[in-house]
């Protein structure tokens, strides 16, 4: 449990403080390492407010809520598939 609080904290910062591609790389890593990983949809909702805006796909605002959903669900169903993975 420690190791996921940790985990979600430098994920936050890294939305505050890294570039785009080091927050996705991140939150690909605790998906996979996590079992049920919702926090990636909370941190996709959270890089939409900040930084989402501008006339980029017709106006679609929810271009990283809709990106971390989809490799959320991607991830999971790999996960599944892997021998190394312990579906408890």
């Amino acid at each position: 449990m420690m190791r996921r609080i940790i985990a979600d904290c430098i994920i936050l910062l890294a939305v505050f403080y890294a570039p785009w591609w080091a927050t996705i790389l991140l939150v690909t890593c605790a998906v996979f390492l996590f079992r049920e990983y919702w926090e990636a949809l909370a941190v996709g909702l959270l890089t939409d407010l900040l930084y989402a805006g501008g006339p980029l796909l017709g106006g679609f605002k929810l271009v990283y809520t809709v990106g971390y959903l989809v490799l959320y669900f991607i991830l999971t169903s790999f996960k599944k598939r892997t021998r190394f993975y312990d579906a408890k």
